[in-house]
Order: structure tokens, then C-alpha cells, then sequence
């Protein structure tokens, strides 16, 4: 369930709040003021991962409310990006940046390519290539005594060493 932004049009009210897609979009995207009940439009400003006791995870960060958030926000200098702003085309476009860089480190064009052309065996190959950096930083740290190949410990069912 997200946290919405919601900032009143009529009254100034601003809040973020933990607002279901269902009861979001059975108003057709339309949520009441806390303050004074008018109806208006909510932005989203982040995911949000329940745990188990339902805390919001944000950031990085655990928070107990919504409300928390707000403050930890306020205090941090965030403030939320309208979607058709400078400041927002600058985020994406970073971030489509940074999934292109990622996508050429792996041997694509760009991050288009890379999902075009990722495929279950490239997958596999990337996995394993993981695998093989983990076990040859364990063995870095630990020594090469029994060193086993990805092969060897795929086919015995192991994951890489733990503490890499």
C-alpha cells in the first residue's frame, strides 16, 4: 500500500497518508480532505513493504506512521516533485541514466536492449557469473582449500559461501 501526498485546494491541508489502490481508484483517483472533506487529487511519494507489525519502510528507513514519515521528510529538506516539473524530468531521466549504464555493464545497448533481448539462458549466465565472484572473494578471505567451481556447486545444491 502506497503513501499518497494530498494537498487540498480548498483549505491549504497537506498530509501523506496510507491510502489502498482499491480505495484510491473506487473514487476515480479522488481523496477526501482530513481537514475539510473536499475532494482531491492524491499524488503518490513512495512505496511502501509492510512488516509484519505493519511498519512503513521507506528509503531505507523504518517508520511507525505515515505521519513519521512526514516529519522525517520535513526535517530531511524532501519536498515532493510535481510530475510535470523540472525537477521530476531530472529524476527520471537519472535514473534512465543509471538503468542504462547497468544495462551496458551487462552487455547490452542500453536498458531497451536489455529487456528486448533478456533471455532465461542470459539469466542463468548472469547468475552464475555472480555465483563465481562470490565463492572467489570467500576464498580470497579464506583460503583455496577445497575450492569448488560454480559448476560443482550448482550441481551439489550450494549457494555461494556466506559472509562474502
Amino acid at each position: 500500500m502506497p503513501i499518497w501526498q494530498i494537498e487540498c485546494p480548498n483549505c491549504g491541508g497537506r498530509e501523506s497518508r496510507l491510502i489502498s489502490l482499491r480505495e484510491r481508484d473506487s473514487n476515480n483517483g479522488w481523496v477526501p480532505c482530513a481537514e475539510c472533506g473536499t475532494l482531491t487529487d492524491a499524488r503518490p511519494t513512495a512505496p511502501v513493504v509492510h512488516g509484519g507489525e505493519r511498519t512503513l519502510r521507506v528509503g531505507g528507513r523504518t517508520f511507525s506512521s505515515a505521519a513519521a514519515v512526514d516529519a522525517y521528510a520535513e526535517k530531511a529538506g524532501m519536498v515532493p516533485v510535481d510530475k510535470g516539473s523540472d525537477a521530476y524530468k531530472d529524476l527520471m531521466h537519472r535514473s534512465a541514466k543509471g538503468a542504462d549504464d547497468l544495462a551496458r555493464k551487462h552487455g547490452f545497448r542500453d536498458a531497451a536492449d536489455r529487456a528486448a533481448r533478456q533471455t532465461p539462458e542470459h539469466a542463468a549466465q548472469h547468475a552464475k557469473r555472480v555465483l563465481q565472484q562470490k565463492i572467489d572473494r570467500y576464498h580470497d578471505k579464506h583460503g583455496n582449500a577445497d575450492k569448488m567451481t560454480v559448476e560443482q556447486a550448482l550441481s551439489k545444491g550450494k549457494e555461494a559461501p556466506h559472509g562474502t
